[in-house]
């Protein structure tokens, strides 16, 4: 947690009966502001409330926030400034300023150190502080008969609030909440992981399969492509063959048209040999007779 905030100092312009700019200082040490009745106590109080958007305007005693500007100035505006320091003296400018722009509409801005900012963004740079607008940084007059009258438990929630163990218990108790949302989250994680697991493992025994499928695929593919290899030699070897033994049988075709023709050379020349000697005969038959 960041070093204690101390007051410092109020600057109050146009708010409720401040009609001029008034300074606050609130040295260190101080504890009281005394005054008759009507001095304005109570509108420090309110300026308080309003720069740091701790209340609303009926709890500073307003029907609506442009009442709070100050009828008798004529200005149409009011701004308070609170400066905050801690121990390294280091200081922390809150401003609220609100403008009435015409008889229904007015507008409510914040300011950090100088610069534009949200209710939400000024309540968070206080809160690490110990001070929020759930808690007793202020404590109204009407509120004191109430705590008096609060019981020991009740009251312990008070000062756990001033001390900031109710902040912290409340940060505790967000944390178990996150905690929770945290484990929930994880469970659901898990959850989605295992599925996520299980559907991997599906898969990939599924592209094993597919793998094995290719692979025998691939292994058929090739053995028919020797059987195919083998078939062609095979054919091959006996086309090889039957071209060899055609050959053949042509060639002892041929010899055989050839040896035909001598032969039937050789049997037209006995045939002539035969007429040749039948004429001998007759001849040497005639002869004789």
């Amino acid at each position: 947690m960041d070093s204690k905030l101390r007051l410092k100092e109020i600057e109050i312009d146009n708010f409720k009966s401040f009609g001029k700019k008034t300074i606050v200082p609130l040295l260190p040490g101080f504890t009281t502001i005394s005054g008759p009745n009507g001095s304005g106590k109570s509108n420090i109080i309110d300026s308080i409330l309003f720069a740091l958007g701790l209340s609303t305007s009926r709890t500073m005693r307003a029907e609506r926030l442009p009442d709070l500007i100050n009828n008798l100035s004529g200005k149409k505006e009011a701004q308070v400034t609170i400066t905050f320091t801690d121990d390294k003296e280091t200081e922390i400018e809150v401003t609220r300023r609100i403008r009435i722009k015409d008889a229904n509409n007015y507008s409510s801005s914040y300011y950090m150190d100088g610069k534009g900012c949200t209710l939400t963004e000024v309540h968070d740079r206080l809160s690490k502080f110990n001070v929020s607008s759930h808690g007793y940084n202020v404590v109204m007059q009407g509120d004191v008969t109430s705590i008096i009258s609060m019981s020991v438990n009740e009251r312990r929630k008070i000062i756990d609030e001033l001390a900031g163990v109710a902040d912290f218990d409340r940060k505790i108790e967000l944390a178990k909440v996150e905690l929770q949302k945290v484990h929930e989250a994880v469970e659901k994680e898990n959850i989605i992981m295992t599925e996520l697991e299980e559907r991997r493992k599906q898969l990939e025994s599924e592209r094993n399969e597919a793998l094995k499928y290719a692979k025998l695929k691939d292994e058929l593919r090739e053995l028919e492509r020797h059987c195919l290899a083998a078939r062609i030699h095979k054919t091959e070897g006996e086309l090889n063959g039957f071209k060899e033994e055609n050959a053949s049988l042509r060639q002892k075709r041929t010899d055989a048209i050839i040896r035909q023709g001598q032969l039937n050379d050789e049997i037209d020349q006995d045939k002539q040999e035969i007429i040749r000697i039948d004429e001998e005969i007759q001849k040497i038959t005639s002869e004789n007779q």
